[in-house]
């Protein structure tokens, strides 16, 4: 198996050298965006040096690697010469919309969308149409077109995950700098763009802190002497904060201990989408001392990870592949949510 540049991708004082260019080497977007994630934290890397490979460029750009670069103040770096987001990715024109810009080139792009100041509280999510949608140019990227008749279903859950990632930093980031991608690439063996990724990444609160300021004002008890955290943490062998993370993927509403119903569901809601259409989860958050991970790939079990934490707030990945072989209707229950808790 090939590997992954951004493994030996090292954050050396003030510059990002992701300039590996080989091949053999296959930068992966899951990892890419916790370079994304890391690197919108940073305060001191004031250059990242790209990779020549334009192919590799463009996976760096659907994980947020060149948007986090710019509200980091970093300059872009390729082949010694500093260049804009544009001259990185060789688009043909940008389209800057109320909240989104998308860029127009080749179809190697993958058709990406952004938002670079998603912290601003002019980015939250807008008003719900009629029949629940808010982004209805998802449906003009035709990444579901596959599907048919399910082609409608495929295109509400992919808005419904993008919604639900926004919401978060909107309602409880308290972020200085977050952003937003969205993008398509080929997966699933189709030879059209059918699968969607939606990264969004905050430099905020956290979830732990986030919880704990909201029972705070609640004056609610300790979560941490929970048992089914204490249960969750025992089980998998991890912190209670972690345990806590996987808590609120895991379960939703009245399974919930640890948050009323009033509150948000939607790490749920997205973990159950991205579980049906076959596609990737991926959550780091700063707990107290340490990075917590949540993920989980196709429609395997979720796993729960604690590493050494490298970055402030939240990072989401979510990808929903839109391929008949991927759908699982009525796989798991999903209740309708509006954010996580």
């Amino acid at each position: 198996m090939a590997s992954d540049p951004m493994n030996s991708a090292v954050f050396n004082g003030s510059m990002l050298d992701l300039s590996v260019d080989d091949s053999e080497k296959r930068i992966d977007l899951r990892s890419a965006c916790a370079t994304a994630w890391q690197l919108l934290s940073s305060k001191d890397v004031a250059a990242v040096v790209l990779p020549a490979s334009l192919a590799q460029r463009r996976v760096l750009a659907r994980a947020g690697v060149l948007t986090a670069a710019g509200r980091a103040g970093a300059r872009l770096v390729l082949n010694g010469n500093d260049v804009s987001v544009e001259g990185a990715l060789h688009v043909d024109s940008t389209f800057p919309g109320i909240d989104w810009v998308a860029y127009a080139g080749p179809e190697g792009l993958g058709r990406l969308r952004v938002i670079d100041d998603l912290e601003l509280p002019q980015r939250r999510p807008p008003s719900p149409l009629p029949n629940g949608r808010r982004y209805r140019w998802i449906d003009g990227l035709k990444a579901a077109t596959a599907l048919r008749h399910d082609a409608a279903r495929f295109n509400g859950d992919a808005d419904q995950v993008l919604y639900e990632a926004i919401s978060n930093v909107a309602r409880w980031s308290e972020a200085r700098s977050a952003f937003a991608c969205f993008s398509l690439t080929a997966g699933g063996g189709e030879q059209s763009f059918n699968r969607v990724h939606v990264v969004v990444a905050d430099d905020g609160l956290g979830i732990i802190a986030s919880v704990d300021q909201r029972r705070a004002a609640r004056r609610l008890p300790d979560w941490r002497q929970e048992s089914d955290i204490q249960s969750l943490a025992e089980e998998h062998g991890c912190g209670v904060e972690a345990a806590l993370v996987l808590h609120l993927v895991q379960d939703a509403h009245g399974n919930r201990t640890v948050a009323s119903t009033q509150d948000g569901h939607g790490l749920h809601t997205s973990g159950v989408l991205a579980h049906q259409w076959s596609g990737s989860f991926d959550l780091h958050t700063a707990g107290s001392e340490s990075e917590i991970i949540v993920s989980r790939t196709g429609r395997g079990p979720l796993q729960v990870a604690e590493g050494e934490r490298a970055a402030s707030g939240t990072l989401f990945h979510v990808a929903l592949e839109a391929s008949p072989a991927s759908r699982e209707v009525g796989s798991a229950s999903l209740t309708p949510a509006s954010a996580q808790s």
